[in-house]
């Protein structure tokens, strides 16, 4: 899992995703403020010009009812209003009509100083010879001709039994503008009920109207069941600013002291948050399965010359070779390609010069330990040459000399690595002669070629050393005659040469024989056929059966 994550394909998919859900949760944010602010200005627009149009309605009706009063308070018969022996035909009559002609108007009277009321019907109010000590006929008094709310349960300007009634008043007065009395019109609210029912304040919106101290004089029939502290907390609540969802709107109505609240709460902004939750979820999820295809597509169109780059290089773990990177890869991927190729060349420099260097110090190597050969092959034969001497073997001695010749002739000339192996096998012939002579002829050797040795190369002096070994260290101290066989062989993959003689072999334990190579001269053999050849060639002794038998496996060179 960690690994996924560590992936520069997850890590494109990732910042993709994350920064598209971030732009579009701005998008969504950024077009719900703006919507959300222009439906608030809208919802306000609306709700003031309803609000507005409302307080018009109710003043204009308001004002027709006055201009009624007005009418009633200046025709003759009312300025007979103080008389109580009038008895007020033609003002009844027109109380009647009005009456009849507005379903609203639940009660037309006139009031005098005196305690007179001309009414069509009776009314049950509490008068007397002086009005002004009466209360409700105060309220008149400081009505200043306005429209004002009265309750039955404290008032009883009407007999009507309606709870809530508004009345309007107009004075009556004299000549010489002496207050005579007042015009009473009672009107009921229904008129409000009907009309402020039809504004449109949203499902779960108010209307009320307030009066100058703040307190509820009407209110629309969704507020019927609220109580005192409701109808506080929704006084608290439109004095807040205002909160997104709700709009609230006031308005004086016009020759009132009264003032018509609107409140409406915005179901368009309720709408549009769902809207917004549901949009949401649902870009989201397109924007997760494009983001994710695009992702993919885009993090496999980065990462495939990375990938392409990595696959090259690690092929260079067996073989270091420039590489290409693909054509569609970026800049940086080409310069990094490039870079690499120039280490790559700097490597192929370096590894040059080591090979020259390694080169020159196998060739060190291989003159040095020919020289350590030589001088022993030179201390041996002189050895060998001034015995014969000492006992007058003359003819002996000039034939060993003679060899001797022909050992330093091939000997002194190191530079060469190989030579042919019957060139081999000649200078091995000369030495077995040379100790032949030496040892009184204690042993006999013989040369074995199983297959055709004319056009075949081994690396130089590579016989002698282990056939003076075998002399050395086992046909010497052995009292028997003893054999030295040579035989040449080979198999598809190797050139064997075998050396295997009957004498006493090394003195190491005889476990240790197969692994171990006795003398300097075995060891820089073997030493030289590594480096020469390579390391799956090399020399080994073993011994059986009374023989000890080294066994070359050498490279198959026909050309040098």
């Amino acid at each position: 899992m960690k690994k996924i994550f560590k992936k520069i394909e997850f890590k494109i998919s990732a910042c993709f995703f994350v920064i598209s859900i971030l732009i579009i949760s701005l998008m969504l944010f950024s077009w719900y403020k703006q919507s959300s602010s222009k439906l608030m200005t809208y919802e306000k627009e609306e709700t003031s010009q309803e609000v507005k149009n409302a307080s018009i309605y109710v003043a204009s009706y308001l004002e027709k009812n006055k201009n009624l009063a007005s009418l009633l308070a200046m025709s003759a018969e009312s300025q007979n209003i103080m008389d109580d022996k009038t008895d007020f035909k033609n003002l009844k009559d027109i109380i009647k009509v009005s009456e009849k002609s507005d379903k609203f108007i639940k009660k037309i009277f006139l009031v005098s100083e005196n305690g007179n009321i001309i009414s069509n019907e009776k009314v049950n109010l509490e008068t007397n010879k002086d009005m002004k000590n009466i209360s409700w006929y105060k309220k008149l008094i400081n009505s200043n001709n306005m429209a004002f709310a009265s309750k039955a349960d404290f008032s009883k300007i009407s007999s009507d039994s309606s709870k809530n009634i508004i009345s309007i008043s107009k004075e009556i007065k004299d000549k010489n503008n002496k207050r005579l009395g007042f015009v009473v019109i009672n009107l009921s609210y229904k008129f409000l009920e009907d009309f402020l029912s039809t504004i449109n304040f949203g499902k779960d919106g108010y209307v009320f109207i307030l009066s100058s101290e703040e307190e509820l004089l009407f209110k629309s029939k969704n507020m019927e069941d609220f109580g005192k502290k409701d109808y506080e907390k929704l006084l608290k609540k439109r004095m807040k600013p205002e909160k997104m969802d709700f709009v609230s709107s006031n308005v004086f109505i016009p020759n009132t002291q009264w003032k018509l609240v609107g409140i409406s709460f915005s179901n368009a902004i309720s709408n549009l948050k769902k809207q917004l939750i549901e949009s949401s979820i649902i870009l989201a999820l397109i924007v997760f399965v494009l983001t994710l295809l695009v992702s993919i597509f885009v993090s496999k169109k980065i990462s495939k010359p990375i990938i392409y780059l990595i696959g090259e290089i690690k092929k260079t773990d067996k073989k270091l070779y420039k590489i290409k990177a693909l054509p569609q890869a970026s800049s940086e991927i080409q310069i990094l390609t490039k870079e690499y190729n120039n280490l790559i060349d700097r490597i192929f420099v370096l590894t040059e010069d080591i090979e020259k260097k390694e080169e020159q110090k196998r060739t060190y190597q291989v003159k040095a330990l020919q020289s350590q050969i030589n001088p022993h092959f030179l201390y041996n034969t002189l050895d060998t040459i001034l015995w014969l001497v000492e006992f007058g073997e003359n003819e002996k001695a000039i034939k060993v000399t003679k060899n001797l010749g022909m050992l330093l002739r091939n000997s002194l000339d190191i530079d060469e690595d190989f030579v042919k192996l019957d060139k081999e096998i000649e200078h091995a012939k000369n030495y077995l002669d040379i100790q032949k002579i030496r040892y009184d002829n204690k042993f006999t050797y013989e040369f074995i070629k199983k297959i055709q040795t004319s056009s075949l190369y081994v690396p130089k002096l590579i016989l002698q050393p282990i056939i003076e070994n075998a002399i050395y260290h086992g046909i010497r101290e052995k009292k028997s005659k003893s054999y030295i066989k040579i035989i040449v062989e080979k198999n598809p993959e190797y050139l064997i040469i075998k050396i295997i003689d009957n004498g006493l072999g090394p003195k190491e334990k005889k476990e240790n024989i197969p692994t171990k190579l006795g003398g300097i001269g075995m060891e820089n053999v073997n030493y030289r056929i590594k480096l020469l050849c390579g390391e799956k060639y090399n020399l080994k002794m073993q011994r059986e059966n009374g023989e000890t038998i080294v066994t070359y496996k050498l490279k198959i060179i026909k050309e040098i």
